[in-house]
Formats: structure tokens, C-alpha cells, sequence
């Protein structure tokens, strides 16, 4: 598909009808994205997501509008309580089989329709103990497990499935879980609606509207099949050399300990920060210093979404200025992807949050966005030739990312063991 093509596929990409914000999250490319762009950005990269915030702000609506503008109403709505059982929703008792004597109990369960649904939606997931919440990974894996069957239904439309959940936040509310660390590893993007909240023109077209504060519908698009294609031509794209730096960086220069006795915060990640003190590494020039104890390591899962993140950014950036020509993402929109999807990631000591943040998440990120960007672009051309002397000659600046060239990446020596 040529790019002008591309671009006007996700130029014809609605926007939302009734939830209102136009308050910028991030910049791509000099170009201003809202909420709607993120995660739209997000849906297009097939990554699943997780509204947050306090109640009343629109993250029910928000889901709820993606549903019916982008999918024309076929998600799977399921709100979350305490007796959720996920698998009910996608199976069904075939009672003429069973009372028929044809079959027994586990023969009669059959596929439900919406496994074909190409999103599933978790109403407030953090209502329901970690246990239950358990049973939603497999549906954030994109797939239902029936044991009775021996075999694992896999959702959506031509491979393509995400899973968008809201939760409410905050010391206030009753009845809700803490977020299993597995749970919030496989919500690829985070995003609290707190921290983007709608300007004074959005609160006064708001208010101008009828007074009903329920959850409004809007009319259905469904946009399924573009959306699909959009995903088939972003999920094997690489990165360029920039990008790629960056992205390495974020997975394995954020892991290096010189206290580690595998060089590997993850390995010790459990006494962090507390053997943190007194690190010499704290006073070495192009080191993260006195903010590396209270950073773990990104996962591999969280790895891959910020790429995929940056493509659908970058994607959505250029479809709003139209432009025709791709460009690969560099390492600023990793690192952009990085800032959106990292606060809410588990990487950050809480206590550090609080104590030098506010407690908001968002702004220890942008400090640590900022020692990072400061960190590669000192030490940028360096590393360049570090990757063409191990690549002997094979890496360039549009090289496409391969497992080969990765796996050669781990006897580069960049200074101190890492990669950066």
C-alpha cells in the first residue's frame, strides 16, 4: 500500500461525536495529539489500554465512543464485580445437545459470537479482587482457554483484538482491588484522564449540552476492516537506527546495576533502592546518577509497545498534517511513546513518586524523560559507530530491526557492559 494511501485510511478515522477534549497530550513531529489521537494511536497498533482516573471524568464515555465510532457498537461490554466469570461470556450451553443425551456437559459448551468481536471492554476491571482479575489476561492476550475442550479460542477479526479497560483511582473509593503487577504489564497503554482534563472551550460546549449525566451513545461507524489493514502495514515495521537506540536503551541500559553481581537490576530488583546507597555510579557522567535507584527495568512486553506505540504516533501525527512521505520513528518519538506509557508501567518507586513528584507519576516520568534524552544525544554519534563497528558495515540508518542483528547487539561493548 503506498503511504498517501495509508495516511488516507486513518485520515477517514472518526473523531469522537460527544466526548470532548482537545487538550494536548503529547507532540509528535511538531504536531499537537490529544487524548482521542493517543489512543486512537493505540488502537491502531493493536495495543491494549487502561483509562484511569477519578469518577465522572469520562472514561466509561470514552471507551464506550471508541466502541461505536471505530467498531460500530461490536464490542464486548462487560462490567467488572466481584463474581466475574470472563469465560461465561464467551461460551455457551448447548441445551438440545445436552437433553438430547448426545453429548455431556462439557461437550455441550460451545463458542459464543463474541469471540469474532475485534474489542472486549472491562468496566472498572479494579472492582474485582486480583484473583478474578487473573481471568482477563488470557482476554488481553487476545485468546479464551477451554479446558473442556483442551483447546484456546482465539478472538477478533483477522488476528486483530484489543482490550480496553477503565478503572477509578484515588483514596476515596471502596470496593476496589490493587492492579496485579501481570495485569497492568499486558495494558500496553496507561493513561490517566486526571492529567489531560478538558480546556475551558471543551467545559463550556460541555456544559451547553443537555443536562443528562449518564453515559451517552453515539451514532455507529464501524471502521473494523480499516482498521485491520491499518494494523497489518504498522505491526512489521521497523525502526531506524535512532529509534532503535532508543528503544535498546529504555530496555537495557535502564537494567544495568554496578552493584548488581550480574551487572542486571533485575536480578536484585528487590532490594532496590535500599543497595542503592552510596553507588558509585551516581557521580559517573552520562549515567542516570542519583535517579537510577528508583527505576527498574522496562519488560519485554512494555519494549515492544513503546515501537509499536511510536509507528501508530507517528501515523496518526502525519495523517492530521497530510503528509505523504513515511519517516521512520527516531528517537524521540520512542522516547515520546516512552512518557505516555511509562508512569503507570510499575518501573518507579512509589516512594520517590511521592517524596520528590507530588505522588504524580507523570512528572517523575518527564524528569526521567529528560535525564534520558539528555544521556543519548550526548553519547548519539558514539553509539552509531559502535553499532556499524559491530555490524560490519550491515546496520544503516534504514536498517530493519532483525532477531540476528539483536542477538549480535549483546557482544557489543559500549562502555561498562551496556548499551548505551
Amino acid at each position: 500500500m503506498k503511504y498517501t494511501d495509508f495516511i488516507d485510511k486513518i485520515k477517514k478515522l472518526p473523531q469522537p461525536k460527544i466526548y470532548k477534549n482537545s487538550t494536548e497530550v503529547v507532540r509528535i513531529r511538531g504536531v499537537s495529539l490529544t487524548l482521542w489521537d493517543v489512543i486512537l494511536a493505540a488502537v491502531i497498533s493493536g495495543l491494549n489500554i487502561l483509562i484511569v482516573g477519578e469518577r465522572g471524568e469520562g472514561k466509561t464515555q470514552l471507551a464506550q465512543e471508541l466502541n461505536n465510532t471505530c467498531f460500530g457498537g461490536k464490542g464486548t461490554f462487560i462490567r467488572a464485580h466481584p463474581d466475574l466469570k470472563t469465560k461465561d461470556i464467551y461460551t455457551a450451553l448447548n441445551l438440545e445437545k445436552l437433553s438430547s443425551a448426545k453429548g455431556d456437559t462439557h461437550q455441550a459448551i460451545e463458542v459464543a459470537k463474541t469471540v469474532k468481536n475485534p474489542l472486549t471492554i472491562l468496566d472498572e476491571i479494579n472492582r474485582v479482587p486480583q484473583i478474578t482479575q487473573n481471568q482477563a489476561l488470557s482476554i488481553l492476550d487476545g485468546y479464551i482457554s477451554l479446558p473442556e475442550r483442551n483447546e484456546n479460542i482465539f478472538f477478533g477479526v483477522d488476528g486483530f483484538h484489543i482490550g480496553i479497560a477503565t478503572a477509578n483511582l484515588g483514596r476515596l473509593y471502596s470496593g476496589t482491588f490493587p492492579f496485579d503487577p501481570a495485569y497492568l504489564d499486558r495494558s500496553h497503554l496507561i493513561i490517566n484522564v486526571d492529567n489531560f482534563p478538558p480546556t475551558t472551550i471543551d467545559l463550556i460546549k460541555i456544559q451547553q449540552e443537555d443536562i443528562n449525566p449518564r453515559v451517552k451513545s453515539s451514532d455507529k461507524e464501524d471502521h473494523t476492516q480499516d482498521i485491520v489493514e491499518i494494523w497489518h502495514n504498522l505491526k512489521n515495521m521497523s525502526l531506524s537506527l535512532d529509534g532503535l537506540i532508543a528503544d535498546l536503551y529504555l530496555k537495557k541500559n535502564l537494567d544495568y546495576c554496578v552493584k548488581s553481581p550480574t551487572r542486571r537490576k533485575t536480578t536484585v530488583k528487590d532490594d532496590i533502592p535500599n543497595m542503592c546507597q552510596g553507588c558509585s555510579s551516581e557521580m559517573e557522567e552520562g549515567k542516570l546518577g542519583d535517579v537510577c535507584g528508583y527505576v527498574i527495568p522496562t519488560s519485554t512486553r512494555s519494549f515492544k509497545a513503546y515501537k509499536a506505540l511510536a509507528f501508530g504516533l507517528c501515523a496518526i501525527a502525519d495523517a492530521k498534517v497530510g503528509k505523504s512521505t513515511f519517516t521512520f520513528p527516531g528517537y524521540e518519538e520512542i522516547l515520546q511513546a516512552f512518557r505516555i506509557t511509562a508512569p503507570y508501567s510499575g518501573m518507579l518507586d512509589p516512594a520517590w513518586v511521592r517524596r520528590d513528584h507530588h505522588g504524580n507519576p507523570y512528572l517523575a516520568i518527564d524528569f526521567l524523560y529528560r535525564r534520558i534524552r539528555s544521556n543519548i544525544e550526548e553519547r548519539i554519534d558514539y553509539i552509531k559507530k559502535a553499532f556499524s563497528d559491530a555490524f560490519f558495515g550491515k546496520l544503516n540508518s534504514c536498517l530493519l530491526y532483525t532477531s540476528d542483528a539483536a542477538d549480535e547487539l549483546d557482544g557489543v561493548d559500549l562502555g561498562g557492559g551496556r548499551i548505551i
